[in-house]
């Protein structure tokens, strides 16, 4: 039965106390209610206040492991827009070899006037080496050159086989240029249709959800391959993709 007695000095008209006799002595029971000490309830929570799945573009950088992508192909326009559109999806950085080439061209001597040819080949080797710099980073989207850049070396794939590339590959170009067959090596080839009305860069940036979602199958078949990759790096990507050898071991 309730009695007169309270707790903290309140009586039994206060109704966030209630006391009950049991044998053996008074046991108190503190019950608050809507006033109790002052603070709101928090309501209950509905299905509706569950946070949001996680987008594909999340659910693949999970999966990725830190894993940097690199899109390389014929087209610059369209490798760097790509690039820029999976950065955002998957909350990496975004990295477009193609400015930052232009941009140490321009700190370059003014006075050297290079051919075409050998300035076109500078731009190369100065891709090779911002490439093999990203391969040691993390959480990367690279946009490269077209054209024969440095991806289109099968030499050079040794600071690539790290990363998951993605060759955009537009229908209706030069099946018979050389370049096709490093740009072969890459572990997803996305061939898209060219349309006078849509400029290529455009097309890089429609194409990214199809991209992530066969970026995220190929991750659901073999999620052993991202920490195989992160080895090979670690390792110094010394170019035994993919039967990586023993750690004390050095390329010839």
């Amino acid at each position: 039965s309730t009695v007169g007695s309270g707790w903290g000095g309140r009586g039994a008209k206060d109704p966030s106390v209630c006391s009950f006799v049991r044998p053996g002595g008074m046991h108190t029971c503190v019950c608050t209610t809507s006033r109790g000490f002052g603070k709101k309830r928090d309501p209950p929570r509905t299905r509706n206040d569950t946070a949001p799945p996680p987008s594909l573009g999340q659910r693949c950088a999970t999966r990725l492991k830190g894993c940097n992508v690199v899109v390389l192909g014929d087209c610059t326009t369209g490798n760097v827009a790509l690039a820029q559109q999976l950065a955002k999806q998957l909350e990496y950085v975004p990295i477009q070899t193609p400015e930052l080439i232009q941009n140490i061209g321009k700190t370059t001597s003014k006075e050297k006037k290079d051919t075409e040819g050998d300035a076109w080949e500078r731009d190369v080797r100065t891709e090779i080496l911002l490439l093999e710099e990203v391969a040691f980073n993390a959480r990367c989207a690279v946009g490269t050159m077209g054209g024969g850049g440095a991806a289109a070396r099968g030499d050079f794939w040794r600071f690539l086989f790290g990363a998951y590339t993605i060759w955009l590959d537009y229908d209706g170009d030069d099946r018979n240029l050389p370049q096709r067959d490093a740009y072969g090596m890459a572990e997803l080839h996305v061939v898209v249709g060219r349309d006078p009305n849509v400029s290529e860069a455009e097309t890089g940036k429609a194409v990214a959800d199809e991209v992530l979602q066969r970026l995220n199958t190929l991750l659901e078949k073999d999620d052993e391959l991202p920490k195989k990759k992160s080895l090979y790096v670690r390792l110094g990507a010394r170019g035994d993709w993919p039967n990586l050898r023993e750690p004390e071991w050095k390329p010839a």
